[in-house]
């Protein structure tokens, strides 16, 4: 996928989360799953900026290493956050009304404040 296509994604998921939070959306799930695959699309633009390709960065795993080796503490730190956090809700279903308004605020800075502003 081209760099234009991934941050074609990642604005539109942005927008699904703007209207989500906009409209005080009870489903916290779906806020953290989506903030995290705006976030997947913002890394893979950045990964290919550094030269790496979609079979490079074709599944979670291979990501995930890539983001570890190859971009700063800070944003590897938060975007694993958010990866696992995105599992949890996906997988483990009897946590999902576990999520409280402040620590879906937490999930979605990693978004807003951190993988976003990043180059």
């Amino acid at each position: 996928m081209l760099e234009i296509e991934h941050e074609n994604q990642y604005q539109y998921n942005e927008d699904v989360l703007n209207w989500l939070k906009n409209n005080n959306s009870p489903f916290f799930d779906w806020i953290i799953i989506i903030a995290f695959y705006t976030s997947l699309h913002k890394i893979d633009q950045c990964l290919h900026k550094r030269g790496f390709n979609d079979f490079q960065i074709g599944s979670h795993i291979k990501r995930n290493n890539l983001v570890i080796n190859n971009l700063p503490t800070t944003i590897c730190t938060e975007y694993i956050k958010l990866y696992s956090k995105s599992r949890v809700v996906r997988y483990k279903q009897d946590t999902l009304y576990d999520i409280k308004s402040e620590d879906l605020q937490d999930y979605l800075d990693i978004w807003f404040k951190t993988i976003k502003p990043f180059n």
